[in-house]
């Protein structure tokens, strides 16, 4: 029987072949499942699956897991993006872990372009975001 050739390494060096990419697709799709949840899908071992998952958590394939929680349910129904313009060196680095300090700042992102920093913001409310841009 002829397969196809393991797929090439990415960027980090990690090569996946068709059952990681399967036990990787379930697991971003449900992070719960147990390995006897995706070994019925995928037709192997609970063993075998837990044998991979460990593995590909040990080469850094898999970085974790976690709790989607919604923001709206718990009051934070305003999502922004904002645009800074800042000083590069020193000045902006200082400037990040600031606002990664601030309970509002989910996450920033360094760019190209007329910004320097897009940093994305959940609050309550419009008069919230106006106070927190202010």
């Amino acid at each position: 029987m002829l397969t196809a050739p393991p797929a090439p390494p990415g960027p980090g060096g990690a090569t996946v072949d068709e059952v990681d990419r399967r036990i990787l697709e379930l697991l971003e799709g449900d992070a719960r499942l147990s390995a006897r949840a995706i070994a019925r899908q995928i037709g192997m071992s609970p063993g075998a699956v837990s044998e991979r998952i460990e593995r590909l958590q040990v080469r850094g394939v898999i970085l974790g897991y976690h709790a989607q929680v919604n923001p709206d349910v718990l009051g934070f129904g305003v999502a922004a993006i904002v645009c800074v313009e800042t000083d590069q060196g020193p000045a902006l680095t200082e400037m990040l872990d600031r606002l990664m300090e601030l309970p509002a700042v989910e996450r920033a992102h360094v760019v190209s372009g007329r910004w320097d920093v897009l940093v994305h913001v959940r609050v309550r409310s419009q008069a919230e975001l106006r106070d927190l841009i202010v």
